[in-house]
């Protein structure tokens, strides 16, 4: 597994999972239109600066360490905490059905494990 820096704040630094030769969250953004594009940049360098939001409309506890960050428009980005002050983005997609945000939170939860293995050694 490997991570690229994606935003380095006053607080924390966010990190994207590198997966399979891609950078799974750079190219996610890079797929939104402008306007959403901005929204959630917006957001990841809010919180690189400050923390994460106190609102669950924009930063949620979905169990098991794993967070989402979500825009207005719907569009989601999963992660968890990592060490030295970062949080891990693992992918982003679209709002979608409680079933299948269940099937994405098991791949940032498979993620999860790889990582706690790797800072583990």
């Amino acid at each position: 597994m490997e991570l690229e820096e994606l935003y380095h704040g006053k607080k924390l630094t966010l990190c994207g999972i590198i997966h399979k030769n891609r950078s799974m969250v750079r190219e996610f953004l890079e797929g939104l239109g402008k306007r959403n594009q901005a929204q959630m940049a917006n957001l990841l360098k809010y919180t690189s600066d400050n923390g994460p939001p106190n609102n669950e409309e924009k930063f949620k506890n979905l169990g098991h360490g794993i967070y989402e960050f979500k825009t207005r428009s719907g569009f989601r980005i999963l992660c968890f905490w990592g060490h030295s002050n970062s949080i891990i983005l693992t992918h982003g997609f679209p709002k979608c059905k409680p079933r299948r945000l269940e099937t994405e939170k098991q791949k940032a939860l498979s993620w999860y494990s790889e990582y706690l293995k790797l800072v583990e050694k």
